[in-house]
């Protein structure tokens, strides 16, 4: 296979991959000057990457790929040993390549590298040991080389051990440190875990009190003189500034207490609370789920009224997303999810059965659609959801009510509430979450403090909120209705407003997205051209019967002083329309 379709095939998963100097393990800087930083998933981008360099290898980028490998180099002789080891150190089947390894450099003894991939990132194990083998977790700023690349030192492919879907990521790997060994320096070729070994001489001379300046001069060349390759000289300096950030210690002084010297303290580094350049730089790009609207791996809200059609909007969007078709009919399904979990304990199976039927969503249930309604025997709660389910899954709680474990009122018990909804989304989920509004503000306009019911710890944690109303509460089943963007981080919403078919339930959007003040003023031009008509056709009709026939047409017959004042303007032949205020 040639390495561009090795790339493409990375990027067709859904992985980030940047290109490498043939047959080694460095990034082509001509290509990406700023080696894994520059990975992307743009098959576009990375059809002009191979083309410029067909020979290419190919490096897959840990973290935005949301990925954790484990990569082991040691302790396997033959691909027997190879899954003798995964079975005992407990680790799942996954997707796994055989490294291009094949000897130990150090003294050729034969070896069989193994990288496991896991679905979820976390922070990369510089080296571990389980189960008898030992290696490297690359995941937040690492990366790996994919099945088809040449080895530097073997010349030999990386192969593809087991195909399939990925695993998610298991305790056993989660729990994995890096193992703080003493390394002697023997002055020798530095081959393995280069980074390292650097970071261990660094950490050395500046306790022999070395400056930052004479630091980074000294690990530049001991990196060019003995790392088999190389570092980049920028990873050099990051090593470098990083272990400057410590202060040269100050001789120990060692105090006794009743002749016995008090156990020693472990150092803490007190920056590991915070996040690394790596972490930082490695975060994917944000995309949407459905262009506007709904934002990847995000928890996003639908707050509104009993019967202003939240869960008929939430049955649209899960339709979107299996069937591909736009949103209202208006907004793409941009990347739709893995699957959708709709959990609606508010909704009987009947009810639920002929609605999915008639949004022709049936074809997917059990494939990337799940439902579960109120005639599902038992509970579910938020914790029964497992990784499994819920990586790439769209999860939408119809309604917030039903998952809570205690009262809505109760800032304990909707922070522990809150603290579950980002657990689904750590676990690669977007939430869409329903809510119904206060009826106290049912004369209101609809805002964030009075939309979501609850304790302000949820309205803090959403990433997003929509919220719906009729725009004609008193004709439930005729009225439009209107969406509004109640609170946004991430992109610009407007409102719109949409119809809901009485039959199937689809809804579709009318007109454009515009601001509230814009979509007044639609409904007042619908209208005005209403009286307009009626005046043409008789100059003499009475306000009462313009009322009738707007209500019949519209849902509401205005202000009986706005109707009057637009007739008498139509009859003087002014077309601007009434200063006043329809309503």
């Amino acid at each position: 296979m040639a390495l561009v379709d090795v790339a493409l095939n990375c990027v067709r998963r859904g992985w980030y991959v940047f290109p490498c100097v043939p047959r080694t393990k460095r990034p082509l800087g001509g290509l990406v000057p700023n080696g894994v930083l520059d990975a992307s998933n743009d098959e576009v981008k990375v059809r002009k990457w191979w083309a410029a360099k067909p020979d290419a290898n190919v490096a897959i980028a840990c973290g935005p790929s949301g990925l954790s490998v484990v990569d082991c180099d040691h302790g396997n002789a033959t691909e027997a040993d190879a899954r003798a080891w995964m079975e005992r150190a407990g680790l799942p089947t996954t997707y796994t390549v055989h490294t291009g390894r094949r000897s130990n450099p150090k003294d050729g003894t034969p070896e069989y590298g193994v990288q496991l991939y896991y679905s979820e990132a976390m922070p990369s194990v510089g080296e571990f040991s389980l189960a008898g083998g030992t290696g490297q977790i690359k995941s937040h700023g690492g990366y790996v080389m994919a099945a088809g690349s040449i080895h530097p030192d073997s010349g030999e492919s990386y192969e593809l051990l087991m195909d399939g879907h990925l695993a998610p990521l298991p305790p056993v790997v989660r729990s994995l440190k890096t193992e703080r060994k003493p390394v002697e320096d023997d002055g020798g070729p530095i081959t393995e875990n280069r980074n390292i070994r650097l970071t261990s001489i660094g950490g050395k001379l500046r306790n022999a009190e070395l400056s930052a300046e004479l630091l980074e001069t000294t690990l530049l060349q001991i990196n060019e003189e003995r790392c088999v390759p190389p570092l980049s000289e920028e990873e050099v300096q990051r090593i470098a500034a990083s272990v400057s950030r410590y202060a040269i210690p100050e001789p120990d002084v060692e105090v006794t207490i009743g002749g016995k010297s008090a156990a020693p303290k472990e150092p803490v580094d007190p920056w590991e609370k915070y996040h690394t350049l790596d972490e930082l730089l490695s975060v994917p790009p944000g995309k949407f789920i459905v262009d506007g609207i709904l934002y990847d791996n995000s928890i996003t809200a639908l707050a509104g009224y009993a019967g202003d059609r939240k869960s008929i909007v939430s049955l649209n969007l899960a339709a979107s997303c299996v069937t591909g078709h736009p949103f209202m009919g208006k907004f793409a399904v941009a990347n739709p999810p893995k699957r959708v979990i709709y959990l609606c304990p508010e909704m009987g199976l009947r009810e639920l059965a002929k609605l999915s039927k008639n949004l022709g969503m049936l074809p997917y249930v059990g494939k990337t659609l799940f439902f579960r309604s109120l005639d599902k025997s038992g509970k579910i709660k938020l914790s029964d959801l497992t990784p499994v389910e819920l990586d790439g899954s769209l999860v939408i709680l119809d309604t917030a009510v039903r998952f809570i474990e205690g009262k809505e009122n109760d800032p304990q018990d909707m922070a522990v509430f809150s603290d579950e909804l980002f657990r689904l989304r750590n676990k690669g989920a977007t939430v869409w979450v329903l809510f119904h509004s206060s009826k106290a503000s049912v004369a209101q306009e609809l805002s964030l403090q009075n939309a979501v019911r609850g304790s302000s710890e949820i309205a803090a944690m959403l990433s997003m909120c929509w919220a719906t109303r009729l725009n004609e509460p008193a004709k439930r089943f005729d009225s439009t209705s209107r969406m509004y963007p109640l609170k946004v981080r991430e992109f610009e919403a407007l409102p719109f407003d949409f119809g809901c078919d009485r039959v199937t339930a689809a809804c579709s959007i009318i007109g454009e997205p515009a601001p509230v003040a814009v979509l007044k003023d639609r409904k007042a031009d619908e209208r005005r051209a209403i009286i307009r008509e009626l005046v043409q056709h008789d100059p003499d009709i009475g306000v009462n019967r313009i009322q009738a026939v707007l209500k019949e047409r519209t849902g509401s017959g205005g202000n009986a002083k706005w109707v009057s004042t637009e007739k008498k303007l139509i009859l003087r032949g002014t077309t601007g329309g009434s200063v006043l205020r329809e309503e």
